[in-house]
């Protein structure tokens, strides 16, 4: 500061490496003279140039035809994962692809065929618009079903907040209000909102159609979810590297966060803050200390994603779930109310047939019996639903 010199400490920079693949390059420190911006901009081993994203593949017009023709030109029409599996090959749904295989020198197999280089210039974001998840009328009946059948009974007469964070264009929050809303029923419902923080400038890729239904507000997930206190907290495909789940956990309303993308290996989120990967023997992940299970939902609907291939079987994105389930104090509230109102019944029908016969004498367990009743004796946590289970 206040001189012409400045010093740069170590930082890693992600650009795009050779033949298109990302990568991570790490920089020694180094000094810069930027007093001549000149001589500052120019590229050379010290100061590389701009990075810069590599061009879309070349594709025939024909494809992006095939492409309008299942549906993913627009936002507003889902189409069936089926179809876009089918048009491209994925998860082997039909063998499409040429598998003009190569593997570049950084180790990473690429396919050179035009079905893969159509997938790629989808994802892309060729057809105007970047993907990550692709969204299909399948993904989105599972994900409201799943979302209907886990509300609570106390809450079926009020709204259940759906808050989606990085929620990007919208797309997704928008289907599933569409969705849930058939599912609500009588004298309650769902309200989905959505939320970005605009870091990624997602908001932008939608056509005015799109703008006019798609509700974004621009705030980042922490004041998402303060200032909503949602019950179900939705996020697709979590910013690599970064742990939003921290503060989903921290608010005493949420009782479920949902995540889709890869899960666990790193792109999508944390491995260990987000996912609790890799797993030890002895060691319980964050979320499982803090008072959470994890659940694998959806699992009979077809994903697909970014990072799937053509010419692979393999499909990379998942439904998570993580629901809360009843703690230590909730579970001795629960069973404390089941000992008090069982204790005045039992207290009432002693008293009532003391006249006529003798108390008979009865061991410890037996008057824990007697006072629990249906219960049975309280186990240290609940289940999912926060019930009492029964065990000794």
């Amino acid at each position: 500061r206040g001189g012409g010199e400045r010093r740069r400490h170590l930082w890693s920079a992600f650009e795009w490496g050779e033949g298109g693949n990302p990568c991570f390059r790490m920089k020694r420190p180094r000094s810069e003279h930027l007093d001549d911006p000149a001589q500052s901009h120019q590229p050379s081993p010290s100061h590389p140039p701009p990075l810069t994203n590599p061009p879309l593949p070349t594709v025939d017009p024909a494809w992006i035809s095939r492409m309008r023709g299942v549906g993913l030109h627009t936002l507003k029409r889902l189409p069936k994962a089926g179809d876009v599996a089918a048009l491209f090959g994925l998860g082997g749904a039909a063998k499409v692809c040429a598998e003009q295989l190569v593997v570049d020198k950084g180790g990473v197999v690429k396919c050179g065929c035009r079905v893969c280089a159509a997938w790629s210039f989808y994802v892309r974001g060729g057809l105007g618009r970047r993907v990550y998840e692709v969204l299909t009328d399948d993904l989105i009946q599972a994900l409201a079903q799943h979302i209907a059948a886990g509300a609570p009974q106390e809450q079926k007469g009020s709204k259940t907040v759906v808050l989606e964070v990085g929620g990007g264009n919208g797309a997704l929050s928008y289907h599933l209000s569409e969705a849930l809303s058939l599912l609500g029923g009588e004298g309650g419902g769902f309200e989905v909102v959505c939320t970005d923080s605009g870091s990624r400038g997602l908001d932008s890729e939608r056509s005015c159609e799109e703008d006019d239904s798609f509700k974004v507000e621009t705030m980042s997930h922490q004041e998402a979810v303060q200032h909503y206190s949602p019950h179900v907290v939705l996020c697709c495909w979590m910013e690599l590297g970064e742990d939003w789940t921290s503060a989903f956990r921290a608010a005493a309303s949420v009782r479920e966060y949902i995540l889709i993308g890869e899960a666990g290996t790193g792109v999508c989120g944390h491995p260990k803050k987000t996912w609790g990967m890799p797993k030890r023997a002895g060691h319980r992940a964050v979320f499982e200390r803090e008072g959470f299970q994890r659940s694998r939902v959806c699992e009979g609907c077809v994903q697909l994603c970014k990072t799937d291939d053509p010419w692979s079987t393999a499909r990379r994105s998942s439904v998570v779930s993580f629901r809360r389930v009843a703690s230590d104090r909730s579970s001795a509230a629960s069973a404390g109310g089941a000992l008090a109102a069982a204790g005045e019944a039992s207290s009432s029908s002693s008293s009532s047939s003391s006249s006529s016969s003798p108390a008979s004498p009865q061991s410890p367990f037996d008057q824990q019996d007697a006072l629990l009743g249906p219960l049975g004796g309280a186990s240290r946590w609940g289940d999912e639903g926060g019930n009492v289970s029964r065990g000794r």
